[in-house]
């Protein structure tokens, strides 16, 4: 069984060493699969499929050569006036893309080795369908006789996985390439969507029979010099760079390509994937050409049009400054005039000074804002905070700016001076200042109890005068001895008490008066005294 085994593993070998060493006269390159018709639907599609292939060293005559289509049967090869026209139409179409190659329909069915060969599976295709360009060298051209098959000869994007095998034999010798349907990808480099993306679906083909999957649109498979700058058009950003990614096929042997356009600059302008950096003053619209000389010796090029979109400042209305401690702004992530974006850090912080950057998110085209907040530590007007005044007397006027200078109002705004109360002054705003509050207090008149008359003897002892009242005054006496000799007046003036007045005691001294009795008296023995 091992044996067995083995030999079917060697035999299977040989066949595919025989196959590819049989289809060295010529080797299949690329398929057309999916190609472009004149309606959505695939109506005509029959009519423009192609295959491209390559000839070997030995020239091939056509009279033996047969197609095993993946779907169709092979009717045959034509070449009379109506490929004639149809050829004429391809070279005029090729010599007004700048190509210098031409499209030729061989000579006797002979393709001479090493030429480049398309078969189109209908001499009614569509030549305005089937764009070949400015190809640089000759292309030899086979149609097959179908003038009424419209059905496509392979088969087209299918979600359900499907092999599809072309065969081609000249009698001498054959080759075969195999695809997956599956695999088949549309204009957008995915799969699926509809005949109008999916059509344009190609096969490229290694020696070794790999598939490559591609779709450059309703193109003939052909190589031609190419230039591609890139989508058509682009927006940016004044000031703003972007990236290119140009393509350059098939130029010409040591050919450059350039990237130009009338202001701006290019890192590299020799690269295909060079970055261009717009002037920060253009506006309107930019073009930049990506330049190549073909095989031809003919500059061709491709350009982008780069849509100029005018730079936008958010126009965010935030304090410079806040107070320590009060209550702080909100960052909004859309600004007054539509900028949408988010904000570093978000949210504003009412101890510390902090800058807060603002990134734009949506309108790529809007400039960040950084903003700056300094937070001022809170001032305490140096208003005195308590003053005391005795009933009656005159009050001070509230002063509307602290000598520290915080500027601010009263609540009330006048002292009273018959009450006691709280005067509430506050700032302000945008200074950062704190409210105070002055307690005034209103203190009642007091007299100093002493004795105000005091009356003494000439020459008798003299009290001294107390520096302090009965009821606590303190202060001082003018004079500030009794004489007691001289009557007089002795004022006290209060000193620990500004709201105590002052007396006056009135010191009278009077006289020493002498009783004027008679100083004796003679009396008999038993007579009755006098009272």
């Amino acid at each position: 069984m091992k044996f067995f085994f083995k030999s079917f593993l060697f035999v299977i070998l040989l066949i595919s060493i025989i196959q590819k060493t049989y289809a060295q006269c010529f080797q299949i390159e690329s398929i057309l699969a999916d190609a472009c018709d004149t309606a959505p639907g695939g109506i005509d599609e029959g009519f423009n499929e192609m295959v491209r292939f390559k000839v070997g060293a030995t020239a091939i005559n056509t009279s033996n050569m047969s197609v095993n289509w993946p779907a169709n049967s092979w009717t045959g090869l034509i070449q009379n006036a109506t490929t004639t026209t149809k050829v004429d139409q391809l070279n005029a179409q090729i010599t007004a893309a700048g190509g210098c190659g031409q499209i030729i329909q061989p000579t006797g069915g002979v393709l001479p080795a090493n030429a480049k060969v398309v078969l189109v599976t209908s001499q009614n295709f569509n030549v305005a369908l089937n764009y070949f360009g400015a190809i640089t060298e000759n292309i030899y051209i086979l149609f097959q006789n179908n003038p009424t098959q419209t059905n496509g000869h392979f088969g087209n994007y299918n979600a359900t996985p499907a092999a599809r095998t072309l065969i081609i034999n000249f009698g001498t010798c054959f080759d075969s390439v195999t695809y997956q349907r599956s695999l088949l990808i549309n204009i957008n480099g995915t799969f699926g969507g509809g005949s109008a993306l999916e059509n344009g679906a190609t096969v490229n083909f290694t020696p070794s029979g790999t598939a490559t999957y591609v779709n450059n649109g309703c193109v003939a498979p052909v190589e031609v010099s190419t230039i591609d700058a890139g989508n058509a058009t682009a927006n940016a950003c004044q000031g703003s760079t972007i990236n290119l990614s140009g393509v350059a096929q098939n130029l010409q042997i040591g050919s450059q390509t350039t990237w130009s356009a009338s202001s701006g600059t290019f890192s590299d302008v020799n690269s295909l994937t060079s970055s261009y950096t717009l002037n920060s003053a253009t506006t309107g619209s930019v073009t930049l050409t990506l330049s190549g000389i073909n095989k031809c010796g003919v500059t061709i090029s491709d350009s982008i049009i780069v849509n100029i979109n005018n730079s936008i400042t958010p126009d965010f209305v935030l304090p410079s400054s806040i107070c320590a401690g009060s209550a702080v702004p909100t960052l909004n992530g859309t600004s007054p005039n539509g900028v949408i974006g988010t904000w570093s850090p978000n949210s504003v912080s009412s101890s510390s000074t902090n800058t807060y950057i603002f990134t734009p998110t949506i309108n790529t085209c809007a400039n960040s804002f950084p903003y700056t907040i300094t937070v001022t530590n809170s001032i305490t007007p140096d208003f005195a905070t308590t003053l005391n005044l005795c009933s009656g007397q005159t009050a001070p006027n509230l002063d509307f700016t602290s000598p520290n200078g915080i500027v601010g109002s009263w609540t009330p705004n006048t002292i009273s001076n018959t009450v006691s109360g709280n005067y509430v002054f506050t700032p302000n705003t945008n200074q950062c200042a704190s409210s105070i509050t002055k307690v005034v207090t209103i203190n009642a008149i007091i007299t100093p109890d002493f004795a105000t008359t005091l009356n003494l003897c000439s020459g008798q002892n003299t009290p001294n005068l107390d520096l302090t009242s009965p009821n606590g005054i303190v202060g001082t006496w003018l004079p500030n001895v009794i004489s007691n000799t001289a009557s007089g007046s002795y004022i006290f003036t209060p000193t620990s008490n500004p709201c105590a007045g002052s007396i006056t005691k009135v010191v009278t001294i009077n006289a020493i008066i002498t009783p004027d009795f008679a100083t004796t008296l003679n009396l008999c023995s038993g007579q009755n005294t006098p009272n």
